[in-house]
């Protein structure tokens, strides 16, 4: 998951503040998004294009849905829901 040590995070929260800077529109970001996923996807010099690693891609975009959803989304509707009342 994205729990990677601090001394790793400086280089690329520059990156990601930067990034945060240019971007104006939420297609903004998802280019910049759709970008990094192809990056994860390629293979490396030595490789050719796999299922392995398109499959990697995809399991490292899959778990960033669900980390953002479990962050973010999740604490957001249970507060509606105590707001509002529940569904069921």
């Amino acid at each position: 998951m994205p729990y990677i040590h601090e001394s790793r995070r400086g280089k690329l929260d520059l990156y990601l503040t930067m990034i945060d800077e240019a971007c104006t529109d939420v297609g903004s970001y998802v280019y910049c998004m759709t970008r990094i996923a192809t990056m994860l996807g390629r293979p490396g010099q030595w490789e050719e294009l796999s299922f392995r690693r398109l499959n990697e891609a995809i399991g490292a975009l899959e778990c960033t849905k669900l980390e953002f959803y479990r962050r973010m989304v999740a604490p957001y509707e249970d507060k509606r829901c105590e707001e509002n009342g529940d569904v069921f």
